[in-house]
């Protein structure tokens, strides 16, 4: 096959519509692709999908069929229209490494980009280019047969901790970039009649302040320490949205008490977060420092890109941002009185600003999945070049 046909391939295991565990990890993998193929590139979102009766076959034989991301992917995930997907009919590891990879992905297969070790393997194996994401401690050592194949370019972590430790599980340093995480470039658009939609709907008259925190719903992303920071400032609305069922389920009932403060739920789609935090007054970040010393959150770049100020609890990643002339008040982890100090002192400090806070903007830019996927391809083109 010619290489004027051949993708930028993304693989996921799987890509659910609804929100769970890994969702982050999701929307991350799409989010890349969206990058690549807003950059020009050719690229395609293959994952696994069990197909009906009257498909299987049919998958089975010719599995590598394009479709663009349908409407219900498209708002959920924050995808482009123009996204291309293959929906490969078995999650089999057997049949992924020994069937649908070798015979009907790598030969079309330009690069892939993957946070499964298991299909970046089999690409390395099948000589295609493998760019394979870590964003969690390893445990094990690494196969140094596969790390040290030609084919496998780059691994890309999120944090030091992380990079070390890949290191130390025997990848090597030369093909190890740490980078943060992006952000979708549509958060800079400025819709501020429809932010004022969201603060007429959400504030009460009691109410002057909007405080907004998106994301899992998980404790250590500092869930309780928002509920008990909303029970001690009346005056200021705490909206927050994302979580699964059994998350939504667990925190309303936990704050059913606590007249302000209200869970959305997923928002969808997701172009509706755009103006949520163009209508805040602050944008909440209170994660607890356990699992704090790995995390690259989403949400930060967002919330900078939306120009409104930022409290957020000190955490490794913030290192760099800490100069930085920003909206963005620090404070303690693991503290509920710290976090009431610095929501108090941010509200106070940073006035509403229907424009947002420049400052935030300017800087976000230079995060962008585009971005991001710039640096990626230069380093496996200056590794190429290296080796």
């Amino acid at each position: 096959m010619k290489n004027k046909n051949k993708y930028y391939i993304f693989f996921r295991r799987e890509l659910p519509l609804k929100p769970c565990a890994d969702i982050a990890h999701y929307i991350h993998d799409v989010q890349c692709a969206n990058a690549a193929l807003n950059l020009g590139h050719k690229a395609v979102m293959v994952y696994c999908n069990e197909s009906s009766k009257l498909n299987k076959v049919f998958k089975f034989v010719f599995p590598f069929q394009l479709k663009k991301a349908g409407k219900q992917f498209q708002d959920f995930y924050g995808a482009s229209r123009e996204l291309d997907m293959v929906a490969i009919p078995s999650k089999n590891p057997l049949l992924l490494t020994k069937y649908y990879f070798p015979f009907h992905v790598a030969p079309r297969a330009k690069l892939v980009h993957t946070q499964d070790f298991l299909i970046a393997e089999t690409a390395a194996r099948c000589k295609v280019p493998v760019v394979y994401e870590q964003h969690y401690l390893q445990k094990y050592s690494f196969k140094k047969d596969v790390v040290q194949n030609h084919f496998f370019k780059l691994a890309v972590c999120q944090s030091e901790i992380t990079h070390q430790n890949l290191i130390k599980n025997g990848m090597p340093e030369d093909k190890v970039v740490c980078m943060h995480n992006g952000f979708n470039p549509v958060f800079l658009t400025r819709q501020p009649d429809k932010a004022k939609e969201w603060r007429n709907e959400l504030l009460n008259t009691n109410e002057r302040y909007l405080a907004v925190y998106s994301g899992a719903l998980y404790g250590f992303k500092g869930i309780d320490t928002i509920i008990k920071t909303a029970e001690k400032l009346p005056d200021i609305k705490f909206v927050l949205t994302g979580g699964t069922n059994k998350q939504l389920m667990h925190y309303r009932e936990l704050a059913k008490d606590i007249k302000n403060i209200i869970f959305l739920g997923w928002l969808k789609p997701r172009s509706r977060l755009i103006s949520l935090f163009q209508a805040a007054d602050v944008m909440l970040h209170p994660h607890l420092s356990r699992h704090g010393d790995y995390t690259d959150p989403v949400k930060f770049f967002q919330y900078l890109a939306s120009g409104t100020p930022i409290v957020a609890t000190d955490l490794p990643f913030l290192s760099e941002f800490r100069s930085q002339n920003l909206a963005l008040t620090i404070c303690k982890p693991d503290n509920v009185y710290e976090f009431v100090r610095g929501v108090s002192e941010a509200i106070l400090k940073y006035p509403k600003k229907i424009e947002g806070y420049a400052e935030n903007v300017e800087l976000a830019k230079q995060f962008t999945w585009e971005k991001r996927m710039e640096k990626i391809f230069v380093r496996v083109i200056e590794f190429d070049k290296q080796t």
